[in-house]
């Protein structure tokens, strides 16, 4: 008789946002965005503030490196690297301009996502820093993977060159850097540790939700 495998302790973290995935994918900026019906200036408010988004955690993935296992901490340095340049050039070739950047300021919605990012980074340890980056590795992956399967023919190239890029096999080759990290130092903590760590995970999961959701409202300081 076979014994029914046992599902990975990233298997189990993903199992935990089920309902948040879901709300995710029913998102109207994630509707639009496959559809192409996204109005533009949703697109270019979502650049800016995803370009602020970006600085910073770029410089948590660094913050995390340098709490990793030796062996880890190149990979999450290069992580924070090709978010910091590789992913914030995207956004200037998908339309984002300096002006954009200059005239814009974090949004509540993404000054709370990064302020709680950079606090985790700094003050807990390195498997809670962990779970609170992930979702942002993870979801984009999958988001792209799925906008892939449905995108329609004839949308604006950016939304396009958007949805290749997270869908595709070089993004999702740091996911999977992430994903073997996280079932590597899964078995070494305790059950109050990986409890932990996927409070922080559900949590920013959550954030996430709360980023597409502000950009489709073009979120302003309301005082």
């Amino acid at each position: 008789m076979s014994v029914p495998a046992v599902a990975s302790f990233s298997e189990e973290l993903w199992s935990s946002i089920g309902p948040i995935w879901q709300a995710i994918l029913d998102h109207p900026f994630i509707r639009q965005l496959t559809d192409g019906t996204l109005p533009m200036d949703v697109f270019h408010y979502y650049l800016a503030q995803d370009y602020f988004y970006l600085l910073e955690y770029s410089r948590g993935i660094a913050l995390m490196g340098q709490k990793a296992d030796p062996k880890h901490a190149p990979t999450f340095m290069k992580h924070a690297e090709s978010f910091q340049f590789d992913e914030t050039l995207l956004h200037f070739r998908l339309g984002l301009t300096h002006e954009d950047v200059s005239r814009s300021s974090p949004a509540p919605s993404c000054l709370l996502y990064t302020s709680h990012l950079i606090q985790v980074a700094l003050e807990r340890p390195f498997h809670e820093v962990l779970g609170a980056y992930l979702p942002c590795y993870w979801i984009y992956w999958e988001v792209g993977k799925h906008l892939l399967k449905l995108q329609q023919p004839g949308i604006p190239v950016p939304f396009e060159q958007w949805i290749g890029n997270y869908g595709g096999g070089g993004f999702g080759q740091s996911v999977m850097e992430a994903l073997a990290v996280v079932d590597e130092i899964a078995p070494r903590l305790t059950g109050a540790e990986k409890n932990a760590m996927k409070d922080q995970f559900i949590l920013t999961s959550r954030m996430e939700w709360m980023f597409w959701d502000m950009a489709l409202k073009l979120q302003q300081w309301p005082v």
